[in-house]
């Protein structure tokens, strides 16, 4: 089965290839300068011009403003043009930014001290006033995508560069969670506006935005005023090219000089090839497939959710499809994660039981359902088409659905997505209490689930400070999950990217941040 498949995907790369990959016209474009995306290839141009990059991302960004940044494809390339008032380092740990330190003052309470060498793109200076701006901004409208997520804090100044932040009641996470509050500049936003802010941002960070044209590339120059120093590579073009065959194509032929989302099928072939480096990275990250509790079907039956989720083989998905490039988990929760326990054990593999159950539910003969994923996903298809002759062999026929990741995002949240559908859910700031809330909590970005308790027990481990306290909370939640049947985990999956052995200094994340402002050129 793998071979086929890597042959269709060779196939499929070869007619890319002479259609051409990657976008270059300036339709859709979203503002900013009109800058050429330029003809040179991944590299520079020449050996004492600019130093230019281009990267193939999986999927177009969200937003350029960062208030609307839902997904970890924006979060990336956001990072480059702002700065946080806290960052993290690959492990996940918090570490300064626009913070040089902070402490705690009081169960409610943090203070933030700010860099005071620290200016935006236009030349202004930033200061606590910036930062206030930022979170109150999203704090006081529920129309930002991020509202839910930052909507319990509350800024304050307490002179130009120190700002206190509360909470409406303790969180422990704060530091984790700041590290996606990306500041944006209070004079020039309050100046323009929100619509012409987020076609022309200005930060703080070692790029600038030049370009975005939408579903084709964005386009960001090196600030030379970056508090971190100016970055050696003086121009990044990010390439929208959703399709895996494509992506690779365009890394094969030059065209981009890093990649991420290649398949495993993919690795051992492009691993051989001298002019690029291959590497699989665990992600903090939960790949899991989905229930549609809002629809009418019979995923609302208990008795068939677990009769789907007793269907697939862990083993055969893991080793067999995924190359053995990910963990299965059993719940909604990475071991890196604080709080995860490792003795909760998840669904055994037993298609008999699976047919018991489905029987009882009332569907002896089994029925009919869609299933959906992102055509973006690296090994999306291959998942889904396993996990669908699993199901076959109960006798629940699937229909599957390739969507657009935008798309998806945009049915789940209106909760119209298919009763079935794979997701995936990490990025910088991932811990249960985020991922749970996001994924299962009544009317969140990502769920289509709703269950008072559940929703009552999450809040209480969200703000329960004492450590032990909290681990048993974070152990309930895993297991009510499974108790319900609220979707099927499946597994901590290992990011796989390939670059161009002439991109130096590159390393990647456990949050899957595709960093570049400390790369260089060979």
């Amino acid at each position: 089965m793998k071979k086929i498949l890597s042959l269709a995907l060779s196939l499929a790369m070869a007619v890319s290839m002479l259609a051409g990959c990657g976008g270059g016209g300036d339709n859709g474009s979203q503002g900013g300068s009109s800058a050429n995306p330029g003809t040179t290839s991944g590299s520079s141009s020449s050996t004492t011009g600019p130093k230019e990059i281009r990267v193939a991302l999986e999927a177009d960004i969200a937003a350029l403003d960062p208030r609307n940044a839902s997904s970890t494809v924006t979060a990336g390339m956001m990072s480059h043009i702002f700065s946080k008032l806290v960052s993290s380092d690959a492990s996940m740990k918090p570490a300064p930014d626009l913070a040089e330190s902070w402490e705690q003052l009081d169960e409610l309470t943090w203070q933030f001290h700010l860099r005071k060498d620290v200016t935006f793109h236009d030349g202004s200076p930033f200061t606590a006033e910036d930062v206030v701006f930022t979170l109150d901004s999203i704090a006081s409208d529920n129309t930002w995508k991020l509202y839910s997520d930052f909507s319990f804090l509350k800024a304050t100044v307490v002179d130009d560069y120190t700002v206190n932040i509360t909470t409406e009641e303790p969180y422990p996470g704060i530091l984790l969670r700041l590290n996606y509050v990306h500041i944006i500049p209070k004079a020039y936003t309050e100046q323009v506006g929100n619509e012409a802010f987020a076609k022309a941002p200005i930060g703080t960070g070692p790029y600038k935005f030049a370009e975005w044209s939408k579903d084709e590339h964005v386009i960001l120059e090196a600030y030379d005023g970056y508090f971190g120093g100016k970055p050696s590579i003086d121009k990044i073009t990010f390439n929208i090219i959703p399709e895996v065959a494509s992506r690779i194509a365009a890394l094969e032929a030059g065209e981009v000089m890093f990649s991420a989302g290649i398949p495993s099928v993919e690795m051992e072939r492009l691993n051989a090839l001298d002019s690029i480096n291959v590497v699989a990275h665990p992600a903090s990250r939960v790949t899991y497939l989905s229930f549609n509790h809002l629809v009418d079907s019979p995923i609302q039956n208990l008795k068939v959710r677990q009769a789907i989720c007793h269907a697939v083989d862990f083993d055969k998905l893991i080793n067999g499809v995924l190359d053995g490039y990910a963990s299965p988990l059993a719940s909604m929760a990475c071991p890196e994660y604080d709080g995860y326990d490792a003795a909760i054990k998840g669904f055994d593999y037993n298609p008999e039981l699976s047919k018991q159950l489905l029987a009882e539910a009332g569907y002896p003969d089994g029925f009919a359902v869609q299933a959906s994923y992102s055509q973006s996903s690296a090994d999306g298809s291959d998942v889904m088409q396993f996990i669908a002759a699993q199901l076959g062999e109960v006798g629940i026929k699937v229909e599957l659905l390739e969507q657009d990741s935008a798309q998806q995002r945009e049915m789940i949240a209106a909760g119209t997505v298919a009763p079935l559908y794979l997701n995936s859910l990490g990025g910088p700031y991932a811990n249960i209490d985020l991922l749970t809330k996001l994924a299962f909590c009544t009317g969140e970005r990502y769920s289509t689930y709703t269950n008072p308790e559940f929703d009552a027990l999450r809040q209480k481990a969200s703000v329960t400070v004492d450590q032990t306290e909290r681990d048993a909370l974070n152990s309930q939640i895993q297991q009510f999950i499974l108790d319900d049947a609220a979707a099927l985990i499946l597994y901590q999956p290992s990011t796989i990217y390939a670059y161009n052995t002439k991109l130096l200094n590159w390393e990647p994340r456990a949050d899957e941040m595709k960093l570049f402002f400390n790369c260089d050129l060979a």
